[in-house]
C-alpha cells in the first residue's frame, strides 16, 4: 500500500487534504503530522512514498523540514510537494527547489491538481524504489561474485600449494627411480590384458632378468609370463592391474618370479593402460626391472629411505636435516628461500647463518628440549633481508645417531593476512560502536558477550555492567519460558525479527525492534541489532486514538441524519394522508351536486 504523509500545523488543513486524497486515491495510506519534527520522525519510521509539506509553520518551517528530509539518507529519495499560500511568489518556489522540493501546490488546493501532482510523485517514487532495488540487487550480486572469486582464489592457492608439495614428492621419487633404472637391468614390454599377460612385444633385456629370450614370451610361444610369477602373487598382480585400469592410474608392484633355471628373483614393475580416444583399452605398456640386489641390501638402505620418507612427508617449504644446528642435508626449497646454494649451507651452522642473533638462544633451547611444536622467528636471507618464518622440527633416529629434521616456512603472506584481518575486525568493531542502533553478541545461554555504545545509551547501563548481564535482565514483556521458545525458533530458522520491550536502568520501559541472526562459530553466537521504536509506538497509539475519535464523530453525525430522516418520513405520512382525505371530500361534493341536479329536474 502506498503511503502519503501530510505535514501541516493546521488540523483543519490536514483533515481537508486527507479527505481529498481518500476520494481520489482510496488505495493509499494517509499519514499526518502537526509539526515539522513529528513529520520527520514519521518519515524516518514509515518511509512514505510522497510528502505534502506546508511551508508556513511555527518553529520549524517547511523549508527547514524539506532540507532535513533531503539530507537524511533514509528519506532523501522521498518526493516532497510543498504547499504555499502565495501562488505568484517565484522566490518561495526557488527557495523550495533549493531545499530539495520536487513540486508545489498553491492554496486553495485544487482537487484535480492535488491528485495529478500526487500521482506524479508516486510514479517518481516508484521509479526511484525500482532503481534502488536494482542497485541493491546489483551490489548484492557484486558482493556475492566477489566472495565467490575470493573463495575460489583461496582454494586455487591452496590447491597450488598442495600440488607443489605433491610435485616435489613425485620429483624426488622420479629421480630415485631414474637412478635405479640407470643402474639395474630391466626390460620394457607391451602385452594384452589377459590372465597370461600375452606379450605382443618384449625387449631383449628380459633374458638378463628371467633367463628366457624375448622369443619365448612372444604370443606365449614357449611360456606365458604369468607362469614365471610366484603362484602366491599371480592373483595379486592381476587384481592390482585391474584396479589401476579401472581408476586409470599407473600400475606399480613388486613381486617374485622364477627364472628359467628355477632361481627366485624379485622384480619391480611399473606400467599403465593405453586407451583409444573412445576410452577403449588397447594394451598394457610398462617396464620391469630386477630388484633382487636391492631386496638384499634393503636393510642397509633402510635408514636412507626413512630419511627420504620423512623429508617427503613433511609439507613445509624448506627442509633441513641437521645435528645441533649444523646442516647435514637441505632441499632446493630451502636454498631458494634464503638465497644460498646447497654447497654454502651443508656443513655450516645454519642457526648463525639464517637467523638474527637475538633468536639464537630460543632456537638452541628448543633443540635441547626437543620442542616439536611450531614457533615463529625472523629469518635472514643472503642479501640481508629479514622476513618472518615458522619453524617446526622433530628428532629422528638414524644409523649415525639422532638427527633433527626441521621444516621452515615463509609466513610473510600469512602475517600480512593476519594484519589485514585485525584491521578489518577493528573497522567492523568501530562501525558497530558508532552505529545508531544497539548491538548485542550473545552466547548460547543468552549472556552478553559484546555490546555497543548505542545500546549503552539506550538502556542507561555502562559497558562494564552490560557485559555481566543476560537477556532476562532487560526483557520486560516475555517470560523465561517465552525467551527459551524464541531462541529455539531462531535456531531452527537461523534468524528472526520481532518487537518486544526492554527495561532500562532507570526503570523506564522502552519498545524495541530486534533483528537477530544465529552464527555457529565459537560454539554458537546470536548477532542482534536493536532499534528503539518507542516514539514510533507512541505515534501509532496517538494515530489510533485519533481514528477512534473520528469514528465516534462519524457515528454521532450518522445518528443525527437518521433522526432527521425519521422526521421526514413522519411528515410525508401526514402529508399523504391529508391529500387522500381532501380527494374523498371532493368526490362526496361531486356526488351531492349530481343528486341535487337530478332532484331539480
Amino acid at each position: 500500500m502506498k503511503k502519503i504523509l501530510i505535514i501541516d500545523d493546521q488540523k483543519d488543513n490536514l483533515t481537508t487534504i486527507e479527505a481529498l486524497l481518500k476520494i481520489k486515491l482510496p488505495g493509499c495510506k494517509i499519514l499526518t503530522a502537526l509539526s515539522g519534527k513529528e513529520g520527520i520522525d514519521i518519515a524516518n519510521e514509515e518511509k512514505p512514498d510522497t510528502i505534502l509539506l506546508d511551508i508556513i509553520m511555527p518553529g520549524m518551517d517547511g523549508y527547514t523540514v524539506c532540507k532535513k528530509l533531503k539530507e537524511n539518507d533514509l528519506t532523501k529519495h522521498i518526493p516532497v510537494v510543498m504547499i504555499t499560500a502565495i501562488k505568484t511568489d517565484p522566490e518561495s518556489r526557488i527557495k523550495g527547489l533549493d531545499m530539495g522540493a520536487d513540486a508545489f501546490l498553491s492554496k486553495p488546493i485544487d482537487q484535480g491538481e492535488l491528485s495529478a501532482q500526487v500521482n506524479v510523485m508516486l510514479r517518481i517514487k516508484k521509479a526511484e524504489d525500482e532503481l534502488q532495488a536494482e542497485k541493491f540487487q546489483l551490489d548484492k550480486k557484486v558482493k556475492k561474485k566477489t566472495k565467490e572469486l575470493r573463495e575460489n582464489n583461496e582454494k586455487l592457492n591452496l590447491e597450488i600449494t598442495k600440488r607443489k608439495q605433491v610435485e616435489e614428492v613425485l620429483h624426488n621419487r622420479e629421480r630415485t627411480y631414474e637412478t635405479l633404472l640407470n643402474n639395474l637391468p630391466g626390460f620394457t614390454y607391451r602385452c594384452k590384458n589377459d590372465k597370461n599377460w600375452t606379450m605382443d612385444y618384449i625387449s631383449a633385456g628380459c633374458e638378463n632378468v628371467t633367463a628366457y629370450t624375448y622369443d619365448d614370451f612372444l604370443n606365449n610361444k614357449n611360456i606365458a609370463f604369468n607362469d614365471i610369477i610366484d603362484a602366491d602373487y599371480q592373483e595379486k598382480v592381476w587384481a592390482k592391474w585391474q584396479k589401476a585400469l579401472k581408476d586409470k592410474t599407473s600400475f606399480e608392484y613388486e613381486y617374485p618370479i622364477f627364472t628359467k633355471d628355477k632361481k627366485l628373483r624379485w622384480v619391480w614393475e611399473r606400467g599403465c593402460g593405453i586407451f583409444s580416444d573412445d576410452g577403449e583399452l588397447l594394451y598394457l605398456e610398462g617396464f620391469i626391472t630386477d630388484i633382487t640386489e636391492r631386496k638384499l641390501t634393503e636393510e642397509k638402505l633402510q635408514n636412507s629411505e626413512e630419511r627420504f620418507k620423512k623429508l617427503s612427508n613433511l609439507t613445509f617449504e624448506g627442509i633441513l636435516i641437521h645435528n645441533n644446528g649444523v646442516a647435514i642435508d637441505v632441499n632446493e626449497s630451502l636454498t631458494r628461500l634464503f638465497g644460498y646454494t646447497e654447497k654454502e649451507m651443508i656443513g655450516k651452522n645454519l642457526i648463525k647463518l639464517l637467523v638474527p642473533q637475538e633468536y639464537h638462544a630460543k632456537i638452541k633451547e628448543n633443540i635441547v628440549k626437543k620442542i616439536a611444536n611450531p614457533y615463529e622467528v625472523l629469518g635472514r636471507k643472503k642479501d640481508g633481508t629479514l622476513f618472518p618464518i615458522e619453524i617446526e622440527a622433530k628428532d629422528i633416529k638414524s644409523k649415525d645417531g639422532e638427527i633433527r629434521v626441521t621444516a621452515i616456512r615463509d609466513i610473510t603472506e600469512r602475517k600480512l593476512a593476519e594484519k589485514s584481518l585485525r584491521k578489518s575486525e577493528e573497522q567492523q568493531r568501530t562501525i558497530l560502536q558508532t552505529a545508531m542502533d544497539g548491538f548485542w553478541l550473545l552466547d548460547m545461554k543468552g549472556n552478553l558477550v559484546e555490546a555497543n555504545m548505542a545500546y549503552s545509551l539506550i538502556s542507561g547501563y555502562n559497558m562494564e555492567e552490560l557485559l555481566t548481564m543476560k537477556i532476562s535482565d532487560f526483557e520486560a514483556s516475555e517470560t523465561e519460558v517465552e525467551i527459551g521458545s524464541r531462541i529455539k525458533k531462531i535456531l531452527k530458522k537461523g534468524e528472526d525479527r520481532f518487537e518486544t520491550q526492554h527495561r532500562c536502568k532507570d526503570g523506564n520501559i522502552i519498545d524495541v525492534e530486534i533483528s537477530v541472526k544465529y552464527q555457529s562459530f565459537d560454539g554458537g553466537r546470536f548477532v542482534c541489532f536493536l532499534h528503539d521504536i518507542t516514539n514510533r509506538k507512541k505515534a501509532e497509539k496517538e494515530l489510533l486514538k485519533y481514528r477512534e475519535n473520528l469514528e465516534e464523530l462519524v457515528k454521532e453525525r450518522t445518528k443525527e441524519l437518521e433522526e432527521k430522516n425519521q422526521e421526514l418520513e413522519r411528515f410525508n405520512e401526514l402529508f399523504v394522508g391529508r391529500e387522500f382525505r381532501i380527494k374523498e371530500l371532493k368526490n362526496k361534493v361531486k356526488e351531492l351536486e349530481e343528486k341535487l341536479k337530478l332532484n331539480l329536474r
